[in-house]
């Protein structure tokens, strides 16, 4: 009933947005009114089920704060994290419940449900992006056959363009690192078996290198696309292998997407957007904020930046994101990336939001306006990426870490 009230609050006709609902009682059921059933009927007394709460949402903090280097950013992938771990919890928690009223075996039913907590505490920690990826492909798979090679091509003014552009949103992006001493490579990749009108994003951390006499090493991603597969290794292992002929392995998880057709959004509205739920448009400001430290904030007391800022809410959501073309004046634009991520606490809502900081006097209110593209999910498939017979110093790139 909260949800209910939440969507009509916020804009929303309830009864079309039902499978949704159901979907997330469905797992609150599981993660949590289940497993609370369990614990009372196989501890003594409130005190009791106070004290195991606790001790499970103190292990729970404690995975949570586990360093996960390999966490993926698609909201697809954590979806099935936290599938799979209700999935566990509440089965074990219908068997301890029956095991109990049934036989009244306590102990062994404490046991179920301890070593089900910590199979889901598990999960949570080292289930890797990897493994949620097929997870997610198995149930929801690309109509597609996808392989990689290498483009064998000279290169193009029109190249060598767009891996200048790729290095620069590389470089941009506020993930990006590179230590000095790494050496950076960019193999022009190519791929195959996507549908025509069909686009993909491709998400690899790692790559394997295999070198002659069997020898292997693991090289960090900083970009695969359609076109270009960029690599970082330690500049020592470059020197000593860069005239061998090596064999580069992964496994590429890969959603494939469609484009669909764009909707304009003036300021100051608050509308349904077809594909992204209900959006708002509007301008903000914040307080001047120094380079150094927030103390120097009030120095500056009448100091304000200004933002045009769109914000998008949907129940469903998106494992890919959207984009947001922000046009100051009829031939001066920005664009931003709409990601979208869970709303506080219960919310049945999501929310992807992207904001553009405006120039000294400048005033968009009369002409500025939104151009808001979605993509359409068309399924997930992991890729076996196998490129043979690479030479290293083939490859090299001078792209000094920032």
């Amino acid at each position: 009933m909260a949800d209910i009230a939440v969507l009509a609050a916020r804009g929303f006709r309830p009864w079309e947005w039902l499978p949704s609902l159901v979907t997330k009682q469905l797992l609150l059921a599981a993660a949590l009114t289940l497993p609370m059933i369990a614990l009372s009927a196989v501890l003594r007394s409130f005190a009791h089920l106070a004290l195991a709460a606790i001790g499970i949402l103190g292990i729970t903090f404690l995975a949570f704060n586990y360093p996960r280097f390999l966490s993926s950013p698609w909201i697809g992938d954590e979806r099935v994290r936290f599938v799979l771990m209700s999935a566990v919890v509440g089965t074990a928690a219908i068997a301890v419940v029956c095991w109990q009223f049934a036989r009244r075996r306590t102990w062994r039913s404490r046991l179920v449900g301890i070593a089900s907590v910590l199979s889901a505490e598990l999960i949570f920690v080292f289930a890797s992006p990897l493994f949620l990826a097929r997870v997610r492909a198995a149930f929801d798979t690309a109509p597609a056959k996808i392989s990689f090679h290498v483009r064998n091509v000279p290169p193009t003014a029109e190249g060598i363009a767009a891996n200048a552009y790729i290095d620069r949103a590389i470089k941009a992006s506020p993930e990006y690192f590179r230590l000095p001493t790494f050496f950076a490579m960019s193999v022009p990749l190519g791929v195959s078996g996507i549908p025509a009108g069909i686009q993909g994003v491709f998400v690899a951390a790692t790559v394997d290198m295999i070198a002659p006499g069997g020898e292997r090493l693991q090289l960090r991603v900083s970009y695969i696309g359609r076109e270009q597969l960029k690599l970082e290794m330690p500049g020592a292992a470059y020197q000593r292998l860069k005239y061998a002929r090596v064999e580069l392995q992964s496994a590429v998880p890969v959603v494939l997407y469609r484009i669909a057709s764009g909707t304009s959004l003036p300021l100051g509205v608050n509308r349904v957007v077809p594909g992204m739920g209900r959006c708002a448009t509007d301008l903000f400001e914040l307080p001047g904020l120094s380079d150094n430290s927030l103390t120097q904030t009030a120095q500056n007391p009448e100091e304000r930046h200004r933002f045009a800022r769109v914000a998008c809410e949907s129940p469903n959501g998106s494992p890919v994101p959207a984009f947001a073309n922000f046009w100051e004046s009829a031939d001066s634009n920005r664009s931003g990336q709409l990601d979208w991520r869970n709303t506080p606490l219960l919310s049945p809502l999501m929310r992807a939001t992207a904001s553009f900081p405006l120039g000294p006097g400048e005033d968009p209110s009369a002409v500025g306006r939104f151009e808001i593209t979605h993509y359409i999910p068309q399924g997930w498939q992991v890729v076996n990426l196998d490129l043979h017979d690479l030479r290293l110093a083939d490859y090299f790139q001078n792209m000094s870490p920032r």
